[in-house]
């Protein structure tokens, strides 16, 4: 990629020797550093946006850029080797600027990350058309544990890795609403068991559900949940801005449900709160949406 700042690309070994996600859940394309840390690289939009106007969602948008945010992390981390970059807090906000919902040209995302502390780093990524409107900021937190540490830590939830050989790609679709109960204003659904296919390339030998992924099934259930209030079948939002605050992993194999309730409406925007809990009492995470619905 060229610019005003010289880059150089980074090769496939120089990035997963550092971090722990792979393919198909990293899927940043021409990954490139420039000498200041900064980390450009070239997404697809390629996940389901359901009733969201694109385009791009803020789901898949917050998955690439908190990766690139980690590499950039990763480069800038003193110790050597690789390391676990849990992301525990992000703030997502959709940009004023115009773009088009069909809009089909290049993303690229750009992004920088610093140290707060030896086991705390915070990156600044955008997602941007090919001639420079942002579309989306993300400010993402992260945990970092060095990969001995955090594989000791969980050594009783090691398993196989799902084989993906003739699968399609899981994270273009979401899992899909099961069990779904709506009353007033709130809504009650589960994810099921999950599949460890779901989490392919999030955690190698440690499959747990990303963060991102379930942020699109949330973002599923707050569809459901608008529509419900509205009393609109095909209602059609745009995320104006969502904060994600990741508690505890959710790993293969246990039940993740979803719980979600319609706060208020106030200056054109509908907000929600959302919470996943796994094995009927553990806090996965939780997520303030504000949305504006377009006809």
């Amino acid at each position: 990629m060229s610019g005003a700042v010289a880059t150089r690309p980074l090769s496939a070994d120089e990035l997963f020797s550092r971090i722990e996600v792979c393919p198909p859940y990293f899927a940043l394309e021409d990954v490139h550093r420039a000498d200041d840390g900064t980390v450009v690289a070239r997404v697809g939009s390629r996940q389901s946006l359901g009733q969201e106007v694109g385009p791009v969602s803020a789901a898949e948008t917050g998955r690439h850029l908190a990766i690139l945010g980690s590499i950039s992390a990763a480069f800038a981390n003193p110790s050597p080797g690789r390391h676990f970059y849990l992301a525990f807090d992000a703030e997502v906000r959709r940009a004023r600027t115009r773009v088009e919902p069909d809009y089909a040209g290049e993303l690229i995302a750009r992004g920088r990350a610093h140290f707060v502390d030896p086991s705390t780093a915070v990156a600044v990524t955008e997602l941007q058309t090919e001639d420079g409107r942002t579309i989306y900021t993300v400010v993402v937190f992260y945990m970092v544990v060095a990969e001995k540490d955090f594989r000791g830590l969980f050594a009783d939830r090691a398993q196989d890795d799902a084989v993906l050989d003739g699968r399609p790609d899981p994270f273009l679709e979401v899992i899909g609403l099961g069990d779904v109960s709506v009353w007033d204003t709130r809504l009650h659904t589960t994810l099921g068991r999950i599949d460890p296919y779901r989490c392919a390339g999030h955690f190698p030998g440690l499959p747990a559900m990303p963060v991102a992924f379930l942020m699109a099934n949330v973002a599923n259930a707050v569809t459901r949940l608008l529509g419900h209030v509205l009393d609109r079948r095909d209602v059609r939002y745009v995320v104006r801005e969502a904060s994600i605050r990741a508690e505890n992993l959710a790993f293969a194999g246990e039940r993740v449900d979803i719980h979600v309730e319609y706060q208020r409406f106030a200056s054109g925007t509908h907000w929600f709160h959302c919470a996943a809990i796994a094995e009927e009492t553990k806090s996965v995470g939780q997520v303030h949406v504000k949305c504006r619905v377009r006809d």
